[in-house]
């Protein structure tokens, strides 16, 4: 496997101090507002845990596999697994938040989610 990047643009980016996050920026991050919206089965309080860093059990055996049938939390957390925001661990069977940039993501929504109720 290959990893293709503009060494010219790395370069530059160093060159000028000027880092950011451009995948949050992504139409997959704006949806993250809507799944985390549908609210199935306390996923508000289940975002605010891991948001505080605990990790959540997660039964993904029910997932229909796709962006718009959802019968409950666990098929939230298991589309959020796929688009990247959440990190499956198989052992466990346990969920967590990746990352600091993904953490940030998910607390500018849950604060969108907030003013819109």
């Amino acid at each position: 496997m290959f990893s293709v990047y503009n060494p010219n643009s790395l370069m530059k980016a160093i060159f000028n101090d000027d880092f950011d996050s451009y995948w949050t920026q992504t139409s997959a991050a704006e949806s993250l507002l809507g799944y985390i919206g549908l609210d199935f089965d306390g996923l508000d309080k289940t975002i605010s845990e891991l948001l505080g860093g605990v990790e959540i059990k997660v039964d993904l055996r029910g997932f229909a596999n796709d962006m718009v049938t959802f019968r409950d939390k666990d098929d939230v957390l298991t589309l959020l697994i796929h688009l990247g925001y959440l990190t499956y661990n198989e052992i466990t069977q346990k969920v967590h938040i990746p990352n600091e940039e993904i953490r940030l993501e998910f607390a500018r929504t849950v604060r969108k989610v907030k003013k819109k109720a």
